[in-house]
């Protein structure tokens, strides 16, 4: 699954197209994105296809209006349009006299029975049915006019283009909202973006787009999106502190409502830029993995990417795309541009400029609920551990399951033993697939992962913490605990939990509502000792101010861990509390940040959310939350947290579109 496209192909193609200008016809209504690929392969899409979008404010009525198309300065062929095109919409125009390729494209719009050409045509978008004329001179008809190749209807002489376009597309800037009546300003040559009407839409319309933030020493915000966009919405968000400041850590979680009843909260970190990373990646059944991309740079991004198999060593996926300028793109691995129908292993990628990348795994439970959690991001430049990693929380049994995944990320395997032990710290037998056991060897290969089920077999509950120590010389693997919670024979709650080890950590909390009610909302915790004698471990409550509101100290003996609710740690917090959690100990501890919250169903719903380094110098480089959502269900609580000790945080946040464009996003 290798993409490429000739340097002369991009050369000759971008600077080949021009367009006259738009006209009082629709002035808001232009092509978005021509795709001319024809030839066969199992990564090309089925079919030739040309996207129509509405950058206006208002719905534009398709009835009596026509997409004309001709070859060079041949006779145009006309195509009736019909229906409507909302605000932000896309429009697609499936070609079927093309083919060769395997990949379906979305359900098109219209359908048209032509072929284009790939060395040199034209399109126009007419409010009118009657033909164009070779001169192109209906100019007060015409609202957009594209030509690429050997054409006229050009400002300037096109020239002619290989044919080599499979695996690329004509892609309007911004979305579809960049109009400047110059197609080498306006277009983009990069992979192609499957949408049709249906798709997320794109509005080139936002006037604000923005919420300033002032955060205190060891201060905190947060706000919520309303849920009430129509239709769906989804963009980024980019967290500029001021230029005397340093950036805050951030936590976004989502949360999905189907039917009026939540059915899934997951929390998930803002991401620093990157140029390149490891995930964990699954494609399996009701499993499916999800990547969000967020190019904040004035310039498109090409990134490119291995997937391996952790089954079969041999087995491995390339491939590369282009991700145009300020744009974001969030796709399940299943789904194009990626195609991949199964896979259990790593995705390790490298981009040409830095971008914001976020990990979410979807699992489709028995009543055909989508829930979401998060997968961790890792950075394989850093060298791993030789000392003991933890994961300071799993369970097992009285209706739970973990998923234990261990993650290679060095270029070299690992080996050693992984062992389990219960809250004081003493061995734990559990079981493992078809075994029980206190303890399991393990072997990695470079760069894979390997996967343990502790399935859901008993009655008792049992929860502990497990112990990764690699042999003397290697390097620890990464570990990663997915548990899930089944009642009454239907999966209700998944997360994805990672240890963060550390003297000095913060965290968010929060309290609302009646413990066990509809509603209810129980910020927890899960420390691990990952050191060698008693831990100590201090826990201080701040509100949003900054104002400290309680205090208590656990110890937690060694191997051992203590899990419980910050309102069980802390009872003299108010039932409604909002704030930062500060962490600290006299010795290393490995933490998990849990959030519990009851239903409409009274189901109990369990997320993780990010434990964050205190840290005593700040970075003023931006950070971005590369995915955010809202309606359709779906609303997004934006967390801000103050890190660095001793220091405020101010800026801005930036909402945007998928296109990069002001996004009004309604928060509260």
């Amino acid at each position: 699954m290798k993409f490429s496209v000739r340097s002369l192909w991009f050369v000759l193609f971008v600077t080949a197209i021009f367009r006259i200008p738009a006209y009082a016809a629709s002035p808001n209504l232009v092509i978005s994105q021509i795709y001319l690929g024809t030839g066969p392969g199992t990564t090309q899409p089925q079919n030739q296809y040309v996207e129509l979008f509405n950058r206006g404010a208002s719905t534009v009525s398709l009835t009596g209006w026509t997409l004309q198309y001709a070859v060079t300065s041949s006779a145009w062929q006309v195509f009736p349009l019909s229906g409507n095109i909302a605000s932000g919409q896309y429009y697609l125009i499936r070609a079927t006299m093309t083919g060769g390729g395997v990949v379906p494209l979305p359900t098109p719009d219209l359908t048209i029975s032509t072929s284009f050409s790939p060395t040199g045509g034209k399109f126009s978008i007419v409010n009118d049915t009657v033909v164009l004329d070779s001169s192109c001179s209906q100019a007060t008809k015409v609202a957009d006019t594209v030509g690429y190749g050997a054409t006229n209807c050009s400002e300037i002489q096109a020239v002619n283009a290989p044919a080599d376009t499979d695996l690329k597309a004509l892609l309007r800037k911004g979305g579809g909202c960049t109009d400047t009546d110059l197609n080498s300003l306006d277009f983009s040559l990069v992979t192609p973006v499957f949408r049709n009407s249906t798709s997320v839409r794109n509005l080139c319309t936002g006037i604000s787009g923005t919420r300033s933030f002032s955060l205190v020493d060891q201060g905190a915000t947060s706000f919520q999106s309303g849920g009430t966009s129509t239709p769906l919405t989804t963009g980024y968000a980019r967290l500029q502190p001021d230029s005397s400041s340093s950036a805050p850590a951030g936590v976004a979680i989502y949360g999905l409502r189907q039917n009026g009843t939540l059915v899934t909260e997951t929390g998930v970190p803002a991401s620093a830029l990157v140029t390149s990373g490891l995930i964990y990646a699954e494609v399996n059944g009701p499993v499916n993995t999800g990547l969000a991309i967020a190019n904040p740079n004035n310039d498109d991004v090409t990134f490119t990417y291995t997937i391996t198999n952790s089954n079969d060593v041999q087995s491995f996926v390339t491939g590369s795309l282009t991700l145009a300028a300020n744009t974001q793109m969030a796709r399940f691995l299943n789904e194009w541009p990626f195609s991949v129908q199964s896979i259990t292993g790593v995705l390790s990628f490298m981009t040409s400029a830095p971008v914001a990348v976020t990990t979410l795994r979807g699992f489709t439970n028995e009543r055909g609920e989508f829930l979401v959690s998060t997968l961790p991001f890792f950075d394989p430049s850093i060298p791993a551990s030789a000392l003991p990693t933890y994961l300071p929380h799993f369970a097992v049994n009285g209706g739970w399951r973990t998923e234990l995944i261990l993650v290679n990320t060095q270029g070299a395997p690992v080996s050693g033993t992984m062992t389990f032990t219960d809250n004081s710290g003493n061995p734990i037998t559990v079981p493992i697939g078809t075994i029980t056991a206190s303890s399991v060897a393990y072997t990695v290969p470079q760069g894979r992962t390997l996967k343990f089920i502790l399935p859901n077999s008993g009655a008792t509950l049992q929860t502990g913490v497990v112990k990764v120590t690699p042999n003397a010389g290697d390097r620890s693997p990464v570990p990663i605990g997915v548990f899930a919670y089944t009642t009454g024979g239907v999966r209700v709650s998944e997360a994805s939990v990672l240890g963060t080890a550390g003297t000095q950590l913060r965290t968010y909390v929060e309290n609302s509502g009646t413990v066990g009610s509809v509603g209810n909302i129980e910020s927890g915790l899960a420390i691990a000792n990952a050191d060698v004698t008693v831990a100590t471990v201090t826990l201080q409550a701040f509100g949003l101010n900054g104002q400290l509101q309680a205090t208590t100290s656990v110890t937690v003996p060694v191997g051992g861990k203590t899990a419980r609710f910050v309102n069980e740690l802390l009872p003299s917090l108010s039932t409604s509390f909002k704030g930062l959690l500060r962490i600290t100990s006299n010795d290393n501890v490995s933490v998990a940040g849990l959030r519990g919250r009851y239903n409409e169903r009274t189901d109990f719903l369990i997320t993780t959310v990010p434990i964050t380094q205190e840290i005593t110098q700040g970075s003023s480089a931006e950070v971005l939350f590369p995915h955010i959502v809202d309606g359709g269900g779906y609303t997004t609580q934006f967390i801000l947290l103050n890190t660095v000790s001793g220091q405020t945080s101010s800026g801005t946040v930036k909402f945007r579109t998928i296109g990069g464009q002001l996004l009004d996003l309604t928060v509260q």
